[in-house]
């Protein structure tokens, strides 16, 4: 049987986050926890939703500076208050998401932090949460996934239940107006990576066939024009991200996200720049095993239905935006630690073993090699 969890409500367009105080009010809840990236906190957005929340009781967090870890996550519970939180409103990209995502089962059963990734001791009665993504990439707003990093193991860990789903999702592009350039690369991509990886994966689901291919050619015929700054593209990326993001809950990434892991957790390089580095690699080593799901998204893109196609379009993407990465300038990953990284990486069975082909760790350090320079 195929089930697909999604959103209560989703508001949709530029200014919808006007509707804000009236989808709060029909929760309820008076005691508000409001997650806020710390630019949005510091913008005019930011004090239109502080605006909004007028007459309600308020905790302000706004210190994500960095991913979630454990021990952000533990130092956050213990602030008093919190396990009366009633609502959790997330106002970010994927860091300000998953800390909200980890809050909501954590807040009123602390004693789970030490269980964690094991939820099965999870309570089916979890605080409300409002997404409020503030960037096209990350799928947060959609997903059953919380992602935290285990600082002394320098490895990601992800946390899945349906039950961290959001209540209530807002893409609101207004959100989206001051993104920088690159930022909407590395989102941009990390949603399609979700998208294409999804599709692609062992598992196989309806919703698939709809979310995938509907996603990619929103990002193929947007990602230009959104990095040009044009807000009606940018919205048209935010919706193909929460599109992704329902991927995500049905299928699962791969290779790419898998390969990820170590640079994010060892070198601190962002997660929609590693995402977007390996992309182009994982597809190209994988389309042997899934020329027929990629024909498909040639076909959505616009392209001749087959895999040739869709990879040549996803290297013209790259070409076209300049897509470049320097790792070992800007976070010193050097080619000598592509063995070490691979013996991390081959590790994530959850990931690897949905991946259409069988990659060994030799494999994986050529998908390293393979990283746009």
């Amino acid at each position: 049987m195929d089930r697909l969890n999604t959103p209560k409500r989703i508001y949709a367009g530029p200014g919808c986050l006007s509707s804000l105080r009236e989808a709060v009010d029909e929760t309820g809840a008076k005691k508000i926890c409001l997650l806020m990236d710390p630019f949005v906190r510091s913008s005019a957005k930011g004090e239109q939703i502080l605006n909004a929340l007028e007459g309600l009781s308020v905790t302000v967090l706004d210190d994500f500076r960095h991913e979630p870890t454990f021990a952000s996550v533990r130092a956050l519970l213990a602030l008093p208050g919190l396990p009366e939180t009633e609502l959790f409103i997330a106002v970010g990209g994927g860091t300000v998401m998953d800390t909200a995502k980890a809050l909501t089962m954590l807040c009123t059963q602390p004693e789970l932090m030490d269980a964690l990734p094991d939820v099965s001791g999870l309570r089916s009665q979890l605080p409300p949460w409002f997404a409020v993504p503030t960037t096209a990439g990350t799928g947060a707003e959609a997903t059953p996934n919380t992602i935290l990093l285990d600082e002394p193991k320098q490895l990601k860990v992800g946390i899945v239940s349906p039950r961290t789903i959001a209540t209530c999702v807002f893409l609101d592009s207004e959100l989206l107006a001051s993104l920088p350039r690159q930022l909407v690369i590395f989102t941009g991509l990390d949603a399609l990576a979700h998208a294409v990886e999804a599709y692609t994966c062992k598992k196989r689901s309806p919703f698939l066939e709809l979310y995938a291919p509907k996603a990619t050619q929103l990002i193929f015929e947007n990602f230009s024009a959104a990095c040009a700054g044009d807000l009606n593209a940018r919205q048209a990326m935010q919706l193909a991200a929460y599109y992704a993001g329902v991927c995500l809950t049905v299928g699962s990434t791969h290779a790419a996200h898998a390969a990820a892991y170590p640079l994010s957790g060892i070198f601190h390089v962002p997660h929609g720049e590693t995402i977007a580095a390996l992309l182009p690699g994982t597809m190209h080593m994988s389309a042997v095993q899934c020329e027929d799901r990629l024909a498909t998204l040639a076909y959505a893109i616009g392209e001749k239905p087959d895999a040739a196609s869709f990879l040549r379009r996803l290297d013209s993407l790259y070409a076209q935006e300049d897509v470049r990465f320097h790792l070992e300038e800007r976070y010193g990953v050097k080619p000598s630690d592509y063995p070490a990284m691979a013996a991390q990486a081959i590790g994530i069975r959850r990931l690897l073993d949905q991946c259409p082909v069988e990659i060994t760790e030799e494999g994986l350090v050529e998908l390293y090699r393979s990283i746009p320079t």
